[in-house]
């Protein structure tokens, strides 16, 4: 992009012209000697010189139309070899053109030519000479070529068109054949555009036109100039076609141009010329038909008063191909030549123009070839006005895409924003420099810097970014990606890029936002963002709530002290460097972190762990020991992995044996046993603890899994270490894996960001992607499981064996493989990125340092439970009732350090603050809805009965407008924090009546009744009215029985406070008999009157449903189960 790509100014006082222009080839690929010999061959040959010298055959040199056959039998790899009747010697393909007109059109008859458009720019005067003035149409073409529905359309229209004269202006003759329409194209790397078409497009052309009679004539000049796309490709000669001609199709599809029926002329010519492949002034070509139709072509009158053209230079040009002499120069000279030259001025392109906003059509071909590339330049530029610049200021001439427009095209402004420059005439040097000097029109490539907003110093700028998925694809192409569009783009996958390029944008698929970072406290440093268009995402993208947004930050270099960055080598994690940073990081961990038990040795085990064998012996067999009879005296791991969909060994009573008397892992999972080898060989552990071997999985008995899961928290508080199988979707896939490390560590580059502070001078910024610890770390697969939140938060120390790298995390460093000594400062002040450290005594402290007025400490440890309910609720859990019993660990732990009461989820200090969670948009973070399972395992008052994404309740006192009388829980166990079984809460507070009912607009909200008045804000044309803010725990489509039941209520839980917070909140609960109601959801007002009178008494209080009435507060007693 224009906005963080600085062009180097230079201007010399002189500048040498270039021209990009001209399509002609460079000098020094001109066969000279070939045809010198040739010439000399031919002229020294009384046979071939004499019938040389005289007038030709009508037709063409006998021996030149027979070694063309043969010679295109071989390149296009024919099913069919071409015969030489089916030859016709030319004068090269713009003459030939000329005689197609005058055999197989009329000015009359002929209603149309039909030009694929953008157009040889040249050719158009050929057919006004033949009389086609005004009657010139231009058909689109896309990424497959041309656009046969458009093309289909208009055809049937024309011969609906019952003005068009039907007569003829030309005498009929027994060997010609006049074309209701013609279509000219040029299928393979065509002029202007490069593009190929397909050959279902190349099929559906021919279709097309036996339909409509028309005569598809197409240059075929480029087809032989061609090689890989790739640079790096092991060869650049390919010496076969790797489509068919149109004329090839035509002979064979359907029964060919001999099916029954038809009169023989076919639907296609092939016009091929030697000017491309040899030299443009032998002037001497071909053209490929039916026989039928070469024989007509060979009588126009032009040919047949003199013979065939070319004549002389036929028997030079069969003299090389007899040799063999053109086939050498094409494969050994122009391929290579034009393929260095094709990737000298791609890769200028990639560098200098693609960052700009240029797009290429394309760009996804396997082969490419031809003479030209054609590009797109980003709005508000016009190819003209570029043009003109080029020329005025840079000595570079280049052409502007309505020069190729088809004369009289209604149609032309499409193509006011393209660019054609031709690879083959200027020097290699020339070439780049000549794409450099057009990036370099300073005063049209300052349009480019037009935002779509005002620019602010604190509001930033907003750019049109890509305007195409094409154009964002080539940006990030190899050698020169761009590190900004290949970020973004690998947050798409295949199928969800796919869906994207299906759609149609508008104007632009991506947009760009430019502003200062100071609300990330850095004064000095930019954010870009880059954003898809919201309308190029399909409904799944939305509804699966995707985030398609790029983040970068630009800091400067000079303030990075202490950071170092270190691209990790090798393409898997598997290697003895990945080996080494672990036990590096592990033994500093040990030896130095205060917070991490420095020094210490565990004293406490698991019930069982598996003996993986005296070190340093590879891991062959293992067995299951019990601590009980088997004591130990040595450090063990553990292991987090995802269960999924794998088939996995696991100790059950049947397996009980077995285990204890030892088995070869070689029936166990690849995670397992990638982790048991870790641990014995790089770490020298003997022992190991992994929850499925270690813990009964017996269905029918869950005894000893409840007793095990109770003390789940104490397993991963004395691990030596957590081995974390972060980046496996299941555990049948191995730790390590293949990695790309191109984009671990941040990139440099100098900027100057004039648009937002125009005394900005060129800085050296580092580019962070913001999102980077949640891309490697914590989007990955494992920690969408819920028990991993307590096996990460607990472990003192964690090994994430992640897609790209290993990531280090304990209790005072998160590291990775990219930073191996600790993150840069902008991902430890990310709160995702201090996980590990939401540890409550850990992270308490630093909140408590942080602090200058509270002087409750644990209330600083009570301000991370909400972010650790957060985050577990985000998580998926296999068996829906473990819902508790996975975060009972760290509620364990909390406990011990708060000495709290622990409340199904919440903590009873609180308990009237934390009783305000709300679900986020009533969704699940799979994008499901959210729901209350089908079995009980919490009360409706506790965040703990919903799956679906929680936003828990603040740790608050200030404000509480209710009070909890009575708690009572029914637990399952002796553990409080585990399973519950029942349970209910007695509420004092004010409770109005309540009515939800939708608006008859299909939007996304409630109008609220509270106490018989509608609070309606304002009602807009489109939308209706409005009200207040609902969240409802499990969304409905109405409550039309609840409303005439009148059985919703909802009770004033907190009011503004006057300082920080601002809204009213109300619980909304649903009346179930008696004293006794459910929750249902939650009510948010920042609107005075609405406050004031939703805080006011109503008439009718006394008589709503409750345990007790308290006529002086106001205030009711009720039970909420």
């Amino acid at each position: 992009m224009q906005i963080y790509k600085n062009m180097e100014n230079r201007q010399p006082a002189e500048k040498v012209p270039i021209n990009l222009l001209r399509g002609w080839p460079n000098p020094s690929l001109l066969p000279v000697a070939q045809i010198k010999a040739a010439s000399a061959a031919a002229l020294s040959q009384p046979d071939v010189a004499t019938p040389g010298l005289l007038y030709g055959p009508d037709p063409g040199y006998e021996p030149l139309r027979k070694g063309i056959s043969q010679w295109l039998s071989r390149f296009y790899r024919l099913q069919y070899p071409s015969d030489p009747k089916r030859i016709c010697i030319t004068g090269g393909a713009s003459q030939n053109l000329a005689c197609l007109l005058q055999v197989f059109s009329d000015p009359l008859y002929t209603s149309f030519i039909w030009h694929v458009s953008p157009t040889y720019f040249r050719v158009c005067p050929i057919f006004e000479d033949n009389a086609f003035h005004g009657r010139l149409r231009s058909v689109p073409e896309d990424d497959e070529g041309i656009d046969v529905d458009f093309l289909r359309k208009r055809l049937q229209e024309a011969d609906d068109d019952k003005s068009v004269p039907r007569g003829t202006l030309k005498g009929s003759q027994p060997w010609r054949k006049l074309y209701r329409h013609i279509i000219y194209a040029v299928p393979t790397f065509s002029n202007p555009s490069s593009r190929t078409m397909s050959l279902r497009r190349r099929r559906q052309l021919v279709q097309i036109a036996r339909q409509h009679d028309a005569l598809v004539i197409t240059d075929d000049v480029y087809d032989q100039l061609q090689w890989p796309a790739q640079r790096l490709s092991t060869s650049s000669t390919l010496e076969h076609a790797v489509l068919p001609r149109v004329v090839d199709v035509d002979r064979e599809l359907d029964g060919g141009t001999n099916r029954p029926g038809v009169d023989g002329f076919g639907n296609a010519v092939s016009n091929g010329s030697f000017s491309k492949i040899a030299a443009p002034g032998v002037r001497c070509g071909w053209a490929e038909g039916t026989e039928k139709f070469t024989h007509a072509l060979s009588q126009c009158g032009g040919s047949a008063s003199g013979g065939a053209p070319s004549q002389m230079t036929s028997t030079f040009m069969t003299h090389l191909l007899q040799t063999g002499e053109l086939e050498k120069h094409i494969f050994n000279t122009l391929q290579p030549a034009y393929a260095r030259r094709y990737h000298s001025m791609m890769d200028a392109i990639e560098c200098y123009l693609l960052p700009l906003g240029v797009t290429l059509p394309q760009s996804h071909r396997d082969v490419v070839g031809g003479y030209f590339l054609w590009f797109a330049l980003p709005k508000p530029l016009l190819a003209d006005e570029v043009a003109r610049v080029a020329f005025r200021d840079e000595s570079l001439i280049i052409g502007q895409g309505p020069l190729f427009a088809v004369h009289g095209d209604e149609r032309k402004e499409d193509l006011e924003r393209q660019i054609r420059v031709c690879f083959s005439w200027e020097e290699e040097d020339n070439l780049v420099q000549g794409i450099e000097r057009l990036a370099r029109c300073d005063d049209i490539l300052r349009q480019r810097l037009e935002p779509l907003n005002d620019v602010d110093e604190d509001k930033g700028a907003l750019y049109i970014h890509h305007e195409s998925l094409e154009s964002l694809e080539a940006a990030t192409a190899e050698p020169t990606k761009c590190r900004v569009c290949s970020t973004f783009l690998d947050s798409f996958t295949s199928s969800e890029r796919q869906a994207v390029r299906e759609q149609k944008p508008q104007e632009y698929v991506t947009t760009a936002y430019l502003c200062r970072a100071d609300h990330l406290k850095l004064a000095t440093a930019f954010i870009l963002v880059v954003n898809i268009d919201d309308n190029m995402l399909t409904p799944k993208m939305r509804d699966e709530n995707s985030d398609f947004m790029l983040m970068m930050v630009f800091q400067p270099i000079e303030e990075l002290v202490g950071t170092y960055c270190k691209r990790p080598s090798g393409s898997s994690t598997v290697s003895e460097e990945s080996w080494d940073l672990a036990k590096g990081w592990l033994a500093s961990c040990s030896h130095e972190h205060e917070a991490c038990g420095k020094g210490s040795k565990t004293s406490w085990y698991p019930t069982r762990l598996l003996d993986l064998g005296d070190p340093p012996d590879e891991v062959s067999s293992i067995r299951l020991v019990l601590m009980e009879s088997e004591p130990i005296d040595a450090e063990y791991v553990t292991l987090s992995h995802r269960w999924g969909q794998a088939s996995i060994f696991r100790l059950t009573k049947d397996t009980f044996d077995q285990l204890r008397d030892g088995f070869d892992i070689s029936i166990l999972p690849q995670t397992f046993q990638d982790a048991m080898a870790f641990a014995k060989r790089n770490l020298k552990i003997r022992y190991i603890w992994i929850d499925s071997l270690c813990i009964f999985q017996d269905a029918d008995d869950r005894s000893d899994w409840m007793k095990e899961a109770a003390q789940m928290h104490r397993v991963y508080e004395h691990a030596y270490c957590n081995l974390s199988a972060t980046g496996g979707e299941d555990s049948s896939v191995s730790l390590y894996r293949p990695r790309r490390t191109d984009s671990l560590c941040h990139a440099e580059v100098d900027l100057t960001f004039s648009i937002l502070d125009p005394q900005a001078s060129p800085t050296r910024y580092a580019m962070f992607d913001y999102h980077y610890w949640e891309k490697e770390l914590s989007n990955c697969p494992l920690h969408y499981r819920g028990w991993v939140v307590q096996e990460r938060l607990l472990a003192r120390r964690v090994l994430h064996f992640c897609r790209n790298q290993l990531i280090w995390e304990c209790n005072e460093m998160a590291a990775s493989e990219a930073y191996p000594t600790g993150l840069p400062s902008i991902y430890q002040n990310q709160a995702k990125a201090r996980l590990k450290s939401l540890d409550p005594d850990t992270e308490g402290r630093r909140l408590r340092q942080l602090a200058t007025t509270e002087s409750d400490s644990r209330f600083f440890a009570h301000q991370l439970w909400p972010r650790i309910v957060q985050l577990y609720s985000q998580c998926q859990l296999t068996k829906p009732e473990d819902k508790l019993i996975a975060i009972s660990g760290i509620a364990k732990r909390m406990g011990s350090i708060i000495h709290d009461e622990y409340v199904v989820g919440m903590w009873r200090r609180y308990l009237p603050s934390e009783l305000l969670w709300f679900v986020d948009q009533h969704r699940q973070s799979n994008g499901q809805p959210s729901v209350r399972p089908e079995k009980y395992r919490a009360p409706s008052f506790s965040w703990a009965s919903i799956e679906g994404c929680i936003s828990a309740g603040t740790p608050v006192e200030e404000g509480i407008l209710f009070s909890v009388k009575e708690l009572s829980i029914d637990h399952v166990t002796e553990d409080i924090t585990g399973l519950v079984e029942g349970g209910f809460i007695v509420l004092e507070g004010a409770l109005k009546r309540l009515g939800l009912r939708r608006p008859s607009v299909p939007v996304d909200i409630w109008l609220v009744n509270v106490n018989g008045k509608d609070l309606l804000r304002h009602t807009d044309e489109e939308w209706g009215p409005t009200s207040l803010l609902v969240h409802l725990d499990i969304d409905q489509a109405d409550f039309e029985v609840e409303n005439v039941a009148q059985t919703l209520y909802c009770m004033p839980a907190r009011q503004p406070d006057g300082r920080y917070w601002s809204f009213l909140v109300c619980l909304i609960l649903e009346h179930l008999g008696g004293g006794t109601f459910r929750r249902v959801g939650k009510i948010w007002t920042d609107e005075a009157e609405e406050i004031d009178f939703i805080l006011g008494r109503g008439e009718d209080e006394s008589l709503m449903p409750c345990q007790t009435y308290d006529a002086e507060s106001g205030r009711h007693t009720f039970r909420v189960i």
